[in-house]
C-alpha cells in the first residue's frame, strides 16, 4: 500500500486518515518495513506485509470500505469514496504531466493492488503462504 507498509505509492497520510499511527506500525507489528530492520533485513519477507494489519486493510478500505467499514467517514465521505477521490486526482495529475509526451505510450495506475482481507471469510483460519512472524496483526 504505501511506503510506511514495506512497499510504494500510497502517502503516510492516507494510513492516517484510517486512524494508523505512523510510529507504531512497525513496534506493534503492523507492517515490516526496511527503515526499521535495518541490516537484518530478511530476504524476500516484502510480501509478507499484504496479509498484516496496515497493508490488508488499507486495501480493504480502498476497495470495500463503504460496504465493510461505513462508519469510517472522513469529512462527510465513506473512507472508500474518500480514498479513491484522492487517488483518482493523483492520477489525473499524473496524466497531465504525460500527456503529450512522445515516447509515453501508456502507464500501469496501480502496482500490484491487493483484495486486503475482502473475500476471506474467516481470519483465523486464513494462511498465506508466505511467512515471516505473524501476519494477522
Amino acid at each position: 500500500w504505501s511506503r510506511f507498509t514495506g512497499g510504494s505509492g500510497a502517502p503516510g497520510w492516507t494510513l492516517e486518515a484510517a486512524g494508523f499511527d505512523l510510529p507504531s506500525l512497525a513496534t506493534t507489528g503492523a507492517a515490516m518495513v526496511h527503515q526499521t530492520h535495518r541490516d537484518d533485513w530478511p530476504h524476500m519477507v516484502w510480501p509478507t506485509n499484504y496479509t498484516k494489519l496496515a497493508c490488508a486493510t488499507m486495501f480493504m478500505l480502498f476497495y470495500g470500505g463503504g460496504c465493510l467499514a461505513p462508519n469510517t467517514r472522513i469529512r462527510g465521505q465513506s473512507i472508500q469514496e474518500y480514498l479513491q477521490r484522492h487517488y483518482v486526482a493523483c492520477m489525473q495529475k499524473v496524466v497531465g504531466a504525460l500527456a503529450g509526451l512522445p515516447h509515453v505510450v501508456g502507464y500501469g495506475v496501480m502496482n500490484e493492488p491487493n483484495m486486503g482481507w475482502i473475500g476471506i471469510e474467516d481470519l483465523n483460519s486464513y494462511k498465506w503462504e508466505l511467512t515471516h512472524e505473524p501476519c494477522l496483526t
